[in-house]
C-alpha cells in the first residue's frame, strides 16, 4: 500500500488543503507508472513484467506445494495400510502358533492406531484440537 499526502498552502488566501491518495496492489498506481516512464522510457513495462514474473513464480510454488501435500498424504495412507496389514498378519501367525495373547495384541494395536488416527483427523477437521 502506498500513500501520498500533500499540504498545499496558498499565500494569498492562507487556505490549507490536504490531499490524500492511496493505492493498493502488486503494481504502482497508473499515474505513478506513467511518471516512471517519463523518467526512463520503457521502465513501466519492465515493472509490469517483473510483477507478472513474480506472479508466475508464486503460482508455480503453490502448485508444487499442493502436489507434494497430496503425494505425502497418499504415501502415508499406503505405508499405514502396509504396517496395519503386517501387524494383523503377524498377529494371526502368533495365534496360529499358540501365542494367543501376543497375537491378539499384534492385531489390536494396528487397528487401534488406525481408529485413533481417524478420530484425530476428524477432530482436527472440525477444529476440536488446538493446532
Amino acid at each position: 500500500m502506498s500513500g501520498e499526502e500533500r499540504n498545499l498552502q496558498s499565500n494569498s488566501d492562507r487556505e490549507l488543503r490536504i490531499e490524500r491518495n492511496y493505492h493498493s496492489g502488486p503494481l504502482p498506481a497508473p499515474e505513478t507508472l506513467q511518471k516512471y516512464n517519463q523518467i526512463l522510457p520503457g521502465l513501466a513495462d519492465r515493472i509490469v513484467k517483473m510483477a507478472e514474473n513474480q506472479s508466475i513464480h508464486r503460482q508455480k510454488l503453490e502448485s508444487r506445494v499442493v502436489w507434494f501435500d497430496g503425494f505425502r498424504s497418499t504415501l502415508g495412507l499406503f505405508f499405514g495400510f502396509a504396517i496395519a496389514i503386517g501387524g494383523i498378519v503377524a498377529g494371526a501367525y502368533l495365534i496360529a502358533n499358540g501365542h494367543s495373547a501376543e497375537g491378539l495384541a499384534s492385531i489390536l494395536v494396528p487397528i487401534g492406531a488406525i481408529v485413533g488416527a481417524f478420530v484425530y483427523q476428524q477432530k482436527t477437521k472440525k477444529g476440536g484440537i488446538d493446532n
